[in-house]
């Protein structure tokens, strides 16, 4: 910009300049607008007139971030602060007439504990390249959570929140976290890091993604509502949840891999009658070592405990398995060192590998699950 002329209005000035506004790859076009300007730390929110528009507009003018057009050509994504010592880093809704959208994985590495502050019309975050650092920021402020619901990770590393501060709705400490209604995914790495002790995740929500909750240290039970179809990997590893419940009459019919593994904190877990669910995938509650209570629950129909679902779960003393259960796999019950009686519902036709064996004593299943064959399968056959 140049040539312009300030005139000071209280804490308010009008500056009246030469913008340029990119309408696409091709072409530029110059407009002269009016604006009032109110200055923050790094980003400067501006109500505009712009001449030759024949209307008002509102946005954001950033001089303290890099911007690049997005591939739509008609929105922006930041790729960086200019001041990386900067204690406040404001990303705006606007960059000249068009909408920020999106964030370059990494673009806040290396910050030294900066807050920052997101609008709620970022859509996308990208993937951190190699050789780039990954968030060093201090405290996240929104001021739209259905918004951030909405917002899809590249991967873990691209959430800002991971291994920093807490989160901030409107000013305010999030120290318990409810999902608004209306949202049916939790999508993937969403709420990775989040500081809070609770989690409320309504009714209606019908996914929970890729390490959903990964790393929430603080968190002490969860509640699964009936409408949840299915948990994705690593959904919620590295929770401290000592409780987990799941509504009766789930819908829920998978579990993904690792999904609950090294809750560490986790004591008992209740499936909840009429429950949907089919299957558990590798690794679920792996090394969640003071799990002493499972509850399947009435009218199970499980059929496939996948390998080393609950390896490692050194407390757990005690197993009833689901009469609808046909496969338990390899290392299933490998290091469940107090494991004294495993119940199997349907005992006929059981091999570990491809020896017959017979799971009618419940202390002898605990010992072959546990010990003698614990490096193996086991498969129900129909005779």
């Amino acid at each position: 910009t140049s040539d312009y002329d300030e005139q000071t209005d209280g804490d308010f000035y009008t500056i009246t300049t030469r913008y340029k506004v990119p309408q696409n790859r091709e072409e530029e076009k110059s407009y002269r607008v009016v604006y009032e300007v109110v200055a923050g730390d790094s980003g400067i929110a501006a109500n505009m007139e712009v001449d030759g528009l024949g209307k008002s507009l509102t946005f954001g003018v950033d001089y303290d971030l890099f911007m690049a057009p997005n591939e739509d050509n008609i929105s922006y994504m930041v790729t960086g602060p200019r001041d990386r010592l900067a204690r406040t880093i404001v990303v705006p809704e606007y960059y000249g007439a068009y909408p920020v959208t999106s964030v370059k994985g990494g673009a806040f590495g290396d910050t030294n504990g900066a807050d920052l502050y997101l609008p709620k019309t970022i859509q996308f975050m990208t993937e951190v390249e190699e050789g780039q650092g990954i968030a060093g920021l201090g405290n996240i402020y929104i001021t739209d959570l259905e918004a951030w619901c909405k917002i899809d990770f590249a991967e873990d590393f691209s959430n800002p929140m991971l291994n920093y501060g807490n989160l901030y709705l409107n000013g305010e400490l999030l120290e318990t976290l409810d999902i608004p209604q209306g949202i049916t995914e939790i999508k993937d790495s969403a709420f990775i890091g989040f500081k809070g002790t609770a989690i409320n995740i309504p009714d209606g929500v019908t996914s929970i993604g890729y390490k959903a909750f990964y790393q929430c240290y603080n968190l002490q039970e969860m509640v699964i509502p009936k409408s949840v179809t299915e948990i994705k990997y690593g959904a919620f590893r590295y929770t401290t949840i000592e409780s987990l419940t799941f509504s009766d009459d789930s819908n829920l019919t998978t579990i993904g891999e690792s999904a609950f593994d090294y809750c560490t904190s986790l004591v008992s877990v209740n499936f909840g009658n009429n429950s949907k669910l089919e299957s558990l995938d590798r690794g679920v509650f792996w090394n969640d070592k003071k799990l002493s209570e499972v509850n399947f629950g009435e009218n199970s129909v499980l059929t496939s405990i996948g390998d080393d679902v609950f390896r490692n779960c050194s407390a757990l003393e005690s197993v009833d398995i689901p009469a609808s259960v046909n496969y338990i796999g390899w290392r299933a019950f490998k290091g469940c060192e107090k494991l004294k009686r495993v119940t199997i519902g349907n005992t006929t036709g059981w091999q570990a590998g491809a020896t017959r064996v017979s799971v009618d004593n419940p202390a002898l299943n605990a010992q072959n699950l546990a010990w003698t064959y614990c490096d193996t399968y086991y498969k129900r056959y129909d005779d």
